[in-house]
This record gives structure tokens, C-alpha cells and sequence, in this order.
């Protein structure tokens, strides 16, 4: 019997669930994947994470977990629930032309060379086992356009994408939600259904997967 395939949902949502409109857009694609009931969904509450930058005595304690090739250290728990999972789904809202700082915070723990990527004499090389990753975000004003050459969010997650070896990337956004004036309910409407399209494309990316492996 097949082992089920493992969704990680990153929850950068700093408003929580009941303001956030970045997590509204997350329910949509999760109604979507929790109906396949051969899927997991494992949600990683950041908030609840008591993240931090590496910098000090962290930095130089990671540094040496890493020289010794100790990556059961719990220090490496994330990074090693990052690696492992099938997909990844992850939501966080449209700040500073990227996102928030806690989300950078949750990255920066889980790229461990030698988890979830190598250094190798042809490059970097990716050892996570995710074949699709979802990034839903929502905007209070316009990232599209002339203004998408300076959206961060979606550009960094992608580069990091290519580092982990996750071959796809995917990002809905629901934008120019307050603006003067704006149909925000029929603008999150719209992106709510992209967002169950997206989330369409990450089943199909596992089940052929899956039937790769029969």
C-alpha cells in the first residue's frame, strides 16, 4: 500500500485566521487538496514557532552541527520536515514588495546544507522532495504589470525553489485589495478559485508521481 503524500502548509499569516486574508486564500486551495483524501496536510503554524534570525551563538552553533553532519539535531526538525514532504503550500501576505520578516526567519532554518541542499563540483544541488510548491499572497495595492518588476516575495521563493530542487513553483495573489473603491470580495473571489486551479496542479503533480513509481 502506498504511503500518503505529504502537503506541508507554511502558515505565514500574521494576522491569523480570522483577519487574514492571506489565509482565506490558503483555504481555498486546502479545501481542494484535504478532499483527496490519499494527501496529508501537515499545517506549520509560524507563528507558533518561536523563530528567530541566525546570528551569535545560534549561527555559530548551527555552524558546528553542520560540520559534524549532525542532521538529526533538533535544531534541524524543520528543515528535515521541509525536505521530506511531497508539496508544499505556503501563505503569506504582500509586505515591503516581499513578505514578513517571520517567513524569511522559517527559510533561513530550513536551508541546511546537506538537508535540504548540497554544494556539489556542478553546483548546488537540491535535495528536497517536493515536486510543486503553491505561494498564495494577497496585496493591498498592484505587484502586476510595470509594478511586477518589483515584487520580491514570489521572485525569492522561486530562486530557492531552484536551490531545494523543487521543479515547480506556483503563486496566486489576490491584489489591489485596498484600494479606494475596490471589489475586494470579487477580487478574492477571483483568486480563491485560481487558488483551487493551483492547488488542481499540485494533486496531478503527485498522483503522476505516484503512478511513476507503480
Amino acid at each position: 500500500m502506498n504511503e500518503p503524500k505529504t502537503i506541508l502548509w507554511i502558515d505565514g499569516c500574521i494576522r491569523g485566521r480570522e483577519l487574514s486574508r492571506s489565509y482565506a486564500l490558503a483555504q481555498a486551495a486546502l479545501e481542494e487538496l484535504q478532499a483527496d483524501k490519499s494527501l496529508q496536510v501537515d499545517h506549520l503554524d509560524l507563528m507558533q514557532q518561536d523563530l528567530r534570525p541566525l546570528y551569535g551563538d545560534s549561527f555559530w552553533a548551527r555552524q558546528a552541527q553542520e560540520e559534524a553532519g549532525n542532521w538529526e539535531a533538533p535544531m534541524f526538525r524543520l528543515a528535515r520536515q521541509f525536505a521530506a514532504a511531497d508539496g508544499l503550500l505556503i501563505a503569506a501576505p504582500y509586505w515591503e514588495y516581499s513578505f514578513p520578516a517571520l517567513l524569511k526567519c522559517y527559510l533561513e532554518q530550513v536551508s541546511v546544507a546537506g538537508i535540504t541542499f548540497r554544494y556539489t563540483p556542478q553546483g548546488v544541488q537540491g535535495l528536497c522532495q517536493a515536486k510543486r510548491m503553491l505561494f498564495c499572497t494577497t496585496r493591498g495595492g498592484i505587484a502586476t504589470g510595470e509594478a511586477g518588476e518589483l515584487e520580491q516575495g514570489g521572485r525569492y521563493l522561486k530562486a530557492l525553489c531552484l536551490m531545494y530542487g523543487v521543479p515547480e513553483m506556483e503563486m496566486v495573489a489576490a491584489e489591489g485589495l485596498d484600494i479606494d473603491g475596490a471589489d475586494v470580495a470579487g477580487k478574492m473571489a477571483q483568486a480563491c478559485q485560481q487558488a483551487r486551479q493551483a492547488a488542481q496542479r499540485l494533486r496531478k503533480a503527485l498522483k503522476e508521481e505516484t503512478s511513476d513509481c507503480k
